[in-house]
């Protein structure tokens, strides 16, 4: 920021909170985000949202399953270069 001040922020007349624009465009917050705000004795904190659910390791390992023979190093390679080229390709 040019000016030595720090940003403020402040409240609406509906009772929202104000950011300056920095902020939300930094962290990537459309229009209806709803970070969750955690108080502390000296501040208020805006938190990102939680990309996830909250969930348990035994919830999430059942999705780990393989049956398949297991892969070398070296097709596991070639799988991620091939997977790298997809993406270079969705990109340009």
């Amino acid at each position: 920021m040019p000016s030595g001040k720090p940003p403020t922020s402040g409240m609406s007349t509906g009772d929202e909170g104000i950011v300056p624009n920095s902020f939300p465009h930094r962290r990537d917050w459309r229009p209806g985000a709803r970070p969750p705000v955690r108080e502390t004795p000296e501040d208020v904190l805006l938190k990102p949202e939680p990309l996830f659910a909250p969930t348990t390791l035994d919830a999430v390992y059942g999705c780990l399953t393989w049956s398949g023979p297991a892969k070398t190093i070296g097709e596991m390679d070639a799988a991620v270069v091939a997977q790298a080229g997809v993406a270079m390709v969705r990109i340009v």
